[in-house]
């Protein structure tokens, strides 16, 4: 009985043993000669050196001989000063001038509302063929010359924009036989004269074309009690006829294969040209002036 006892558990001693080694293998990492590091087993030889060294050093070369070529295009375009990314819109600079006390905000505000108008009868100059906007109105302007199309749409396009700026209390269209008195101001009161679209008859062709500019300080409109309308109308549009050196601003903005607005302050002529993927006009000359012998 003893016997089978210490049989019993000497049999009871060994299993267990045996058990916990059968399952020590599944809790028990890795044998450390039999670790692989499959990342680095593909990119290095026993060797430690990169198996993959002629196809990166192709791939590199590649890139570099891409980037060397870039830069060598660049620098021929730039004449060897390489390439500025930064741009500077007309938004951005009409603000830096503002800041620099140089323009007022009244003015900036015309401004603004100017290449605005631009924008839209670029893009309706540019779909004119397809949108049959070409040809004649059927009407003639003050000037007496026959009327297109876009000169009627130009002109609401124009006198809209420069009038709900707030800024501007008259404006002056060759489309328009008289001045036209803006009901709200809110500040500024300037008077803008324009031609919507110079050279209206070269959009048939689809030949270049643009919009002419002022801007002129308000002058007084002085206007006595017993006046008739025809008086006060008188007096109003001789208001309004002022001398191009009584300017506070001008430019014009051509549409041809690219859109570009020429504008002077009054110190500097300075070019932007209307990039479509922005939609803003960017500075691309800050001395655009021809200088006359």
């Amino acid at each position: 009985m003893r016997a089978a006892m210490q049989v019993r558990s000497a049999s009871g001693a060994t299993a267990a043993p045996r058990a916990c080694a059968a399952a020590a293998p599944i809790g028990r990492a890795p044998h450390p000669a039999r670790r692989t590091d499959r990342s680095s087993a593909a990119a290095t030889s026993p060797a430690g050196r990169s198996t993959l060294g002629p196809w990166r050093g192709a791939a590199t070369a590649s890139a570099l001989s891409g980037a060397q070529r870039r830069r060598s295009v660049v620098a021929a375009a730039t004449g060897g000063g390489g390439y500025d990314f930064a741009i500077e819109t007309l938004p951005t600079w009409l603000l830096r001038e503002e800041m620099a006390g140089r323009v007022p905000f009244d003015l900036v505000q015309v401004v603004s509302s100017i290449a605005v108008a631009c924008k839209q009868i670029s893009a309706l100059v540019a779909r004119a063929p397809l949108a049959k906007l070409t040809g004649v109105a059927g009407g003639s302007n003050a000037s007496g010359d026959e009327q297109k199309k876009l000169d009627v749409i130009a002109n609401d396009i124009f006198t809209g924009a420069v009038a709900n700026c707030g800024r501007t209390g008259i404006t002056v269209s060759e489309e328009e036989e008289a001045p036209i008195a803006v009901d709200v101001v809110a500040g500024g009161n300037y008077i803008v004269a324009f031609d919507p679209i110079d050279g209206s008859s070269n959009l048939d062709a689809c030949i270049s074309s643009g919009s002419i500019f002022g801007i002129y300080t308000p002058g007084e409109c002085v206007i006595n009690d017993d006046d008739s309308a025809d008086e006060v109308l008188e007096k109003c549009v001789t208001n309004v006829r002022k001398a191009g050196t009584e300017l506070v601003a001008a430019g014009y903005c051509l549409y041809s294969s690219a859109t570009v607005l020429v504008l002077t302050l009054g110190d500097g002529v300075f070019s932007f040209t209307l990039d479509r993927g922005l939609g803003e006009f960017v500075l691309t000359d800050r001395s655009a002036a021809v200088w006359l012998q």
